[in-house]
């Protein structure tokens, strides 16, 4: 009777065993929903973030969540002192925050959340289509100050910039330009600083002269501008700024955008962040004009997607 009463237990956690292993395999396992998932971070991040909260909000059984969006610096301070269980950065985590964070006994876990998509704009009258990495490069810090080195007339550039407020971070100028720290030179006339896209969309769309950049998401219609292509080496085939260019690793202008944790929090954070980074949550980041992070390396080229892990 032992024997077979031992034989029946092993039979039946054999079958449990079985159970759970199937419910995780089809993503049916419900995650331990006790406690509010305090969610907060960039204002960037925000349209998507909430698309993300709003889609767990509709499942059968909801994943109880509050959301703010206060910036990547704050989020990142308030995950610190355990104010928020998952912040959304449009920024990496510096070395000083993840020092901070292991005096406090935070552990704090990385992803990709995936990346958006900066164009470069001119005015339509404009013969000049595509540039290299490098052309952008000159144009930007000044190096270049003439469309005819472009390929265009000989006409002086007037480079029209985003303002960075003192302290703030610029990603574009960081690791896209690669001159970190740039600012334009106030005496430079060819110069012109904006506080915000709707103006720079404008005041490229009114200055046969202009060259400007901008994330996709703020382009909107684009409406009175020209976007242009890009290209790494003069061999290259010219890219849009499409998702699928930026999949495939032809498009190079992005900016990465990151999904910090506490996995120490007892609440179900990782079924937050196993969402965002699932099929689910890459397609909804994918509608709202973000490049989700490839799944497999297998999806884009190696060498590619290195490049775009390092940014």
């Amino acid at each position: 009777m032992d024997g077979m009463h031992s034989q029946s237990r092993v039979s039946l956690l054999a079958a449990v065993g079985s159970l759970i292993a199937a419910l995780l395999v089809c993503g049916c396992a419900e995650p331990d929903r006790s406690g509010t998932v305090k969610i907060g971070g960039s204002s960037l991040m925000a349209p998507i973030t909430e698309a993300w909260v709003k889609a767990l909000k509709n499942k059968p059984h909801p994943l109880p969540m509050e959301l703010s969006s206060d910036g990547s610096t704050s989020a990142i301070e308030r995950l610190l002192t355990g104010e928020l269980d998952v912040a959304t950065s449009s920024r990496r985590i510096k070395t000083e925050e993840l020092l901070t964070a292991q005096s406090r006994g935070v552990k704090i876990e990385e992803s990709y959340a995936g990346f958006l998509i900066y164009t470069v704009l001119v005015h339509p009258s404009n013969p000049v289509t595509s540039i290299t990495t490098e052309q952008l490069t000159g144009l930007f810090t000044r190096k270049i100050k003439d469309w005819s080195e472009l390929g265009g007339p000989k006409q002086p550039i007037s480079a029209v910039y985003r303002r960075v407020k003192p302290g703030e971070y610029d990603h574009f100028f960081e690791r896209v330009v690669q001159r970190p720290g740039f600012r334009p030179d106030p005496a430079d006339q060819g110069t012109v600083v904006i506080d915000n896209p709707p103006d720079i969309l404008a005041k490229v769309a009114s200055s046969p002269l202009a060259a400007g950049y901008l994330l996709a998401c703020d382009l909107g219609q684009g409406a009175g501008v020209k976007v242009l292509t890009l290209k790494r080496t003069p061999d290259d085939k010219p890219a849009q700024p499409t998702v699928a260019a930026a999949l495939e690793g032809s498009y190079p202008l992005l900016r990465p955008l990151y999904l910090y944790i506490n996995r120490a929090s007892p609440k179900p954070v990782r079924y937050f962040r196993d969402f965002v980074l699932g099929d689910e949550g890459r397609q909804i980041a994918t509608n709202a004009g973000m490049v989700p992070l490839p799944k497999r390396r297998g999806e884009v080229d190696a060498s590619r997607f290195t490049e775009m892990l390092s940014w």
